[in-house]
């Protein structure tokens, strides 16, 4: 069983503007959105920037922030349409491919995903989330020794990415390289304690190692799964642990 995890969609803005009047009342707007969007008032993000874009259908950044709103209130093709609008006006800007590229991997099209995220690298390679989801990408397509190479980049650029680490080392438990997989899911759950998924997928990994048998932390690593509410936990704690 694999999880793969990605990153959240960036939502930093350029501020691209022509006159100082307009630049100013854009910055503002932009910034202010951003602020809505860290808060998680999608539904503000929307309403306002429907009025602006109304107005300035040039506004690149604009359509990028309507379309993270877009995203995270679960409207993939009106998002699609927004960072379709943003690469039209501006195709230089790594982040409208890469939250592009997000569109495709929530929507499983994992080839059109791959293409954007390829593209949002040649524009800047030194984003570790970029990188991350590149790896998620690649390993759900089962190319999975590029998705490692993908997320050791992650972590070579970002050493804290417990979603990168989680993932790295679930690429390593698909290749049966169960220690390194341990030591990968091990520190995520040395990092983030309630990381539920992490304490799912690293007692598999230990049991898997033991061919099979659970041990005394493996059964406590499904407990705290269990007790975190993380999907499949139960019914391995009831396979492997019950009778301890």
């Amino acid at each position: 069983m694999t999880m793969i995890i990605s990153k959240s969609i960036l939502i930093l803005c350029c501020l691209l503007c022509f006159s100082l009047s307009s630049c100013q009342n854009h910055e503002k707007i932009l910034a202010d959105n951003k602020l809505l969007l860290e808060q998680g008032n999608y539904t503000a993000v929307i309403k306002q920037l429907n009025e602006v874009l109304a107005t300035d259908d040039k506004l690149a950044d604009g359509f990028n922030l309507r379309g993270v709103a877009h995203l995270n209130t679960g409207n993939a093709e009106k998002a699609l349409a927004d960072f379709n609008k943003a690469i039209k006006i501006d195709s230089e800007n790594y982040k409208y491919f890469y939250n592009r590229g997000n569109v495709y991997q929530q929507t499983q099209q994992w080839a059109d995903a791959l293409q954007d995220y390829d593209k949002a690298l040649t524009l800047n390679e030194n984003i570790a989330d970029l990188h991350t989801n590149r790896g998620a990408v690649l390993a759900m397509m089962n190319r999975k020794k590029e998705a490692l190479a993908a997320l050791n980049k992650a972590l070579s650029l970002n050493p804290a990415d417990n979603k990168a680490l989680f993932n790295r080392g679930q690429v390593h438990a698909n290749l049966e390289n169960w220690d390194k997989a341990i030591d990968d899911l091990h520190h995520c759950v040395g990092a983030n304690p309630d990381f539920g998924k992490a304490h799912l997928a690293l007692a598999l990994a230990e049991i898997k190692q033991a061919t099979g048998k659970a041990t005394e932390e493996s059964c406590e690593h499904l407990k705290k799964a269990v007790a975190l509410q993380v999907k499949e936990a139960e019914i391995a704690y009831q396979n492997y642990c019950q009778a301890k």
